[in-house]
């Protein structure tokens, strides 16, 4: 695969995987919400480790803001 297609797929993915990612809420834990969280971690480590595996780096401030925003939400 391309770097720049690459780069699309990470942005994308990211964003729909932020958008499905349960959120916390005025600081309340997720532990209700471990089913689903469980369904998505496993896709963001995955896009976690295509970016190291390829070495990738931003090209321009918060092109990578939303998978910055999935290790937050898969990390609580």
């Amino acid at each position: 695969m391309e770097t720049e297609t690459l780069r699309e797929f990470i942005k994308l993915s990211s964003t729909l995987l932020l958008e499905a990612f349960p959120k916390q809420i005025n600081g309340l834990s997720l532990r209700n919400e471990w089913p689903r969280c469980a369904m998505y971690v496993q896709h963001v480590l995955s896009l976690i480790s295509h970016f190291e595996k390829f070495s990738l780096y931003s090209q321009y401030p918060g092109e990578f803001q939303h998978l910055a925003e999935c290790l937050s939400n898969a990390a609580w």
